[in-house]
């Protein structure tokens, strides 16, 4: 059983006259750079654009990081046998961001890939690590914000 907090509807959306997006607001022309007047940003352009469909206005709600948004109390929610919807839907109508989709985030909500996005690992020139079972017993540095994370600490 799955407890879904959603954003409001497109009908909503169009009464109210605005869109609410959730965007990081980091140093990358990929994501969103409020202060940039001619390239704010690929995510923010596209809600941009979206909105300016929508004939409503854009509105920005920004989000430190989106690492909370997939806990709840600490807890990791996608490990949780009844998973919810992050909280942040019920902030946003859409989320205008790069986040990794993987098959337990889109079991909770709906992520639509739009840019090919990659995770890599690098290591020193002298170690063969062609999957994660040859990084067994080695060493690792890493952050837990990363996707793979936790698929490293599994194996």
């Amino acid at each position: 059983m799955f407890s879904f907090i959603s954003g409001r509807d497109l009908k909503e959306i169009l009464d109210s006259g605005y869109l609410i997006i959730g965007i990081r607001n980091i140093p990358s022309e990929t994501i969103y750079l409020p202060d940039s007047v001619g390239r704010p940003g690929f995510c923010y352009e596209l809600a941009k654009i979206y909105a300016d469909y929508l004939n409503v206005e854009l509105k920005i709600h920004i989000v430190d990081s989106f690492v909370d948004y997939w806990t709840k109390n600490g807890e990791i929610v996608l490990k949780k046998e009844h998973a919810e919807t992050p909280d942040i839907y019920g902030k946003v109508d859409v989320v205008a961001d790069i986040i990794t989709v993987t098959p337990e985030r889109k079991k909770i909500v709906n992520m639509i890939p739009f840019i090919e996005n990659a995770e890599i690992l690098y290591a020193r020139k002298d170690i063969e690590a062609q999957d994660f079972n040859d990084l067994k017993g080695k060493k690792i540095i890493t952050g837990e914000a990363f996707n793979f994370y936790y698929s490293l600490i599994k194996n």
